[in-house]
């Protein structure tokens, strides 16, 4: 029996033995065919691994690239802002048309070898935005860099480029991303009043002795007038004469007083501005006259009085220098001494001086660019051949004393209208109504440029069209004539001393703007658009 059951556990260890042999073999290859699968898996995952790398990389230099070219972008937008010249001498801050750049570089959080930016900026008069490149290349201002434009533009193109390192394998370009936007510059054509006095024949100015009260006024040599903070005058909305630069924030305006007494005759000197309610004021009231000269208002403030401004010598010209023992500069006085056209009583305010209160509530016609200047019936003589734009003359009684040669009749176009066409501008000899003339633009076939003052007829020539606010500034505050042409100034044909009044093609320059507010336009930043790498 025992025997019996060794015999059959051989036999089946036998049997398990013969059968692990086959097991064994079959294994062996499936352990062959998977190492085989994971290889192939290894390989492809890897394939699949690297070729996501590149990718990657781009679109994590893309997002730096980006990035960069926004932070060009808010650069560039402070460089304009900044471009600011000094104040001028009323404390007003404006832009410096220098200081503009034509490129600039940087760098992303102050990294060299990080992202960074490329920017071009691009100058022009009119909106680029929706223009085509061949119109942009065409119409963007010759900028110099240190120097920037010559001409003061209204819009920057702005293309900023984001850059960073190449990825392996690429281009060095691709993956950088470039952005544009436009902005328009804060504008304004502002009159900034301030101007030089100059005696009659310009060869001596006004210049303030100091700038407290008390201070006395002496002539100057014209060739030594270059300092604005001491000869520097604005003819105020007051009928004053004030110290252009004692009217700064902060400082105490001061103007040129006569004397205490009616008829005097004494020195004049700046003293303290007084208000316009202050009965004491008629002493620093002036009008500007025929003959050139500015004369003073009497006591009750009702009508001029008899003292003008001059040099304290009724004959000669002051000629700016010393002269006595000791040597003494020539002063300005205030006396019964007003002359006729002559250097020792006579002023030419350049124009920047300013216009006073004239305007239309004056019946007085003021230009924008010479804006101390008015239409004025040429010598008081309705018979000739040309107007001219003289200093405005005024009334500070506001007693209808003012000259008819400066009164020049038209109307405004009606509330909400932009103009008002086919009316007549007119004047009044001596204010009488018997004496009416009407304002007659010369004819095609004329050959002359020069508006005259004919009898009144009715005639197209004598036909006005009066533009007020337009749909573009450019367009508007002008007077056309029946021809379709524009009252104009023109600087380069001079009568004693001021601009002729002609007819012209109308440019929408301020040289043909009359009663005209300033045009401002405030800034803007847009137009964002991206133009790849």
């Amino acid at each position: 029996m025992k025997g019996t059951s060794m015999t059959a556990l051989r036999n089946a260890l036998t049997r398990r033995l013969n059968h692990s042999g086959h097991d064994g073999g079959s294994a062996m290859i499936s352990a062959l065919i998977f190492m085989m699968l994971l290889a192939s898996l290894s390989l492809i995952l890897a394939s699949v691994l690297m070729a996501q790398v590149v990718p990657a990389q781009l679109a994590s230099k893309s997002t730096r690239t980006v990035y960069a070219a926004e932070s060009g972008m808010q650069a560039a937008l402070g460089i304009l802002r900044s471009a600011t010249a000094a104040p001028d001498i009323t404390g007003a801050i404006f832009g410096d048309k220098a200081k503009l750049p034509c490129t600039k570089a940087g760098t992303v959080d102050g990294d060299p070898n990080g992202a960074r930016y490329s920017i071009t900026m691009a100058y022009y008069l009119e909106d680029p935005a929706a223009k085509p490149d061949t119109w942009k290349a065409s119409n963007k201002l010759a900028c110099v860099p240190g120097a920037g434009v010559a001409i003061q533009p209204k819009f920057a193109l702005i293309i900023s480029q984001g850059l960073d390192a190449p990825v392996a394998h690429q281009s060095a370009t691709f993956g950088n991303r470039s952005l544009s936007a436009v902005y328009e510059f804060p504008l304004t054509n502002v009159n900034v009043a301030g101007g030089y006095i100059y005696a009659y024949g310009s060869a001596v100015c006004l210049q303030a002795q100091g700038r407290t009260a008390g201070s006395l006024i002496r002539y100057q040599a014209a060739a030594a007038c270059t300092d604005p903070d001491t000869q520097n005058w604005v003819y105020d909305t007051s009928y004053q004469i004030k110290l252009a630069s004692s009217l700064v924030v902060g400082a105490i305006p001061m103007c040129i007083t006569g004397p205490g007494t009616s008829g005097a005759n004494e020195k004049a000197t700046l003293q303290i501005c007084r208000g316009l309610s202050d009965p004491a004021r008629w002493n620093q009231l002036w009008s500007y006259e025929g003959g050139e000269h500015w004369k003073g208002e009497n006591t009750p403030i009702s009508d001029y009085s008899t003292i003008c401004l001059y040099s304290g010598q009724t004959g000669g010209t002051p000629d700016g220098g010393l002269s006595g023992t000791p040597a003494v500069p020539t002063y300005l006085w205030t006396g019964p001494h007003c002359s006729g056209t002559a250097g020792w009583g006579s002023f030419t305010p350049s124009p920047a001086v300013g216009a006073g209160p004239a305007g239309f509530a004056t019946i007085q016609i003021v230009n924008y660019k010479e804006f101390g200047r008015c239409l004025d019936v040429t010598d008081e003589n309705i018979n000739r051949g040309f107007m001219i734009a003289y200093p405005c003359k005024q009334d500070p009684s506001n007693t209808d004393k003012l000259k008819w040669n400066h009164k020049w009749y038209y109307q405004e176009p009606p509330v909400g209208v932009d103009r008002l066409a086919d009316q007549q501008i007119t004047v009044k000899v001596n204010n009488s109504d018997a004496q009416k003339y009407c304002f007659e633009t010369p004819s095609a076939a004329s050959g002359s440029v020069f508006p005259v003052f004919k009898t009144c007829d009715g005639g197209d020539l004598q036909k006005w069209t009066r533009v007020q606010k337009s749909i573009t500034y450019a367009a508007s505050y002008v007077f056309q004539d029946s021809l379709g042409r524009c009252l104009s100034v023109n600087p380069a044909d001079i009568y004693v001393g001021v601009s002729k009044v002609v007819v012209a093609t109308c440019s929408g320059g301020t040289d043909q703007k009359w009663n005209a507010p300033s045009d401002e336009t405030a800034a803007s930043f847009g137009g964002f658009r991206e133009l790849g790498g």
